[in-house]
């Protein structure tokens, strides 16, 4: 019986000093550690792929047909004098109608006067002027003229000149200059050429006396 009473004080304290012991040095709290933070992944949202632009083949430009340059306005010149009327054109700077003014063609006052050149188509003019081998000069060239007047009359010993002027695709200036005096019936005719492009140029021109045929005159 002793043995047992000893015993159970034994444990009696062993007890009494664990609840002292647990009062005064309370077990601690473990945290728990700290995971590493995954790094944050950033969702992208899916994105439709866009159809591919097709963009449609340009179209072969249609050629343009390039109209034909104008032909140049005719200029009359008309020249009255005491013996004949001469007209002058600048196309070709042609004499296109010479008119006698003291000869008919019968004798008679209703008779009409006597034409030695007398076309409306400047083409059949007289002192026809081209260029060849290297001049490109056409007959049907348009001149500018230097009369400031289309009607010009001339008196007893009166002169005019009349200076017909154009330019090739060369750069060579072609003159044509007429020299009319009121007591005469010559017609002086004067060709001055003069290269004003670049490059030199060879060539030459041909001067003609066209006479225009009337078939209706038998």
């Amino acid at each position: 019986m002793e043995n047992n009473k000893n015993t159970f004080i034994a444990i009696a304290l062993m007890l009494g000093v664990w609840v002292v012991f647990s009062i005064l040095f309370p077990p601690t709290k473990q945290e728990p550690a700290e995971q590493p933070e995954k790094p944050a992944v950033e969702q992208v949202a899916p994105t439709q792929e866009s159809a591919p632009v097709v963009t449609p083949a340009a179209s072969p430009a249609l050629a343009v047909a390039t109209p034909a340059p104008a032909p140049a306005e005719e200029k009359e010149i008309v020249v009255q004098t005491d013996l004949y009327k001469a007209v002058f054109t600048s196309i070709g700077a042609r004499l296109k109608q010479l008119e006698l003014n003291n000869f008919r063609v019968e004798d008679s006052e209703g008779s009409p006067l006597v034409s030695i050149i007398d076309t409306f188509n400047p083409e059949k003019g007289t002192f026809r002027l081209n260029g060849n081998n290297g001049i490109s000069l056409s007959s049907e060239a348009p001149y500018s003229v230097s009369a400031e007047t289309s009607n010009i009359s001339l008196s007893g010993d009166e002169t005019r000149k009349l200076v017909f002027t154009t330019t090739t695709a060369e750069g060579v200036v072609v003159e044509k200059e007429f020299t009319l005096n009121a007591s005469s019936y010559a017609i002086d005719l004067a060709v001055r050429v003069s290269n004003n492009g670049t490059l030199p140029v060879r060539g030459g021109l041909d001067l003609a006396l066209v006479q225009h045929y009337d078939e209706s005159v038998e």
